[in-house]
């Protein structure tokens, strides 16, 4: 395999998000890695163009009522295969996951973002609660 490697979050953390207004998953730690960097923050930059497989999921618990989204963003934007929404009840948890085969450039920036249609917090336990990694597959 050409290129690998993966970021997670293992330690709490509280999104205040605006309502439609995608907000970063902080993933400070990394995993062994080949043809990624990890620059900037909480992010993956792919370093050769191709076809690769993300994975991803987050455990999630939604202060407000809303329609909660977890997605993968390339450069900032939503990559159209990844977002995942649930309709949350306040006080409750979802865990979100999801698969992906997606076309990249190098260079690209890949990270996950959360987007509620309310305001509000949304939180992220403790032990590992986000995850994602990447794998090229030619």
């Amino acid at each position: 395999m050409s290129a690998y490697g993966g970021l997670y979050s293992a330690a709490p953390q509280t999104l205040t998000l605006a309502a439609n207004t995608p907000t970063q998953v902080a993933l400070a730690t990394t995993m062994p890695e080949t043809g990624l960097t990890y620059t900037p923050a909480n992010s993956a930059t792919v370093t050769e163009a191709g076809t690769y497989e993300l994975s991803y999921n987050a455990a999630l618990t939604s202060v407000n009522a809303g329609d909660v989204t977890l997605s993968v963003r390339q450069n900032g934007t939503d990559l159209a295969s990844t977002p995942i929404t649930k309709t949350m009840t306040a006080g409750e948890s979802a865990l979100f996951s999801g698969n992906a085969v997606v076309t990249l450039a190098a260079n690209d920036v890949l990270d996950l973002a959360v987007t509620s249609t309310t305001a509000g917090d949304v939180t992220l336990g403790s032990g590992v609660n986000a995850m994602l990694t990447v794998k090229r597959l030619n």
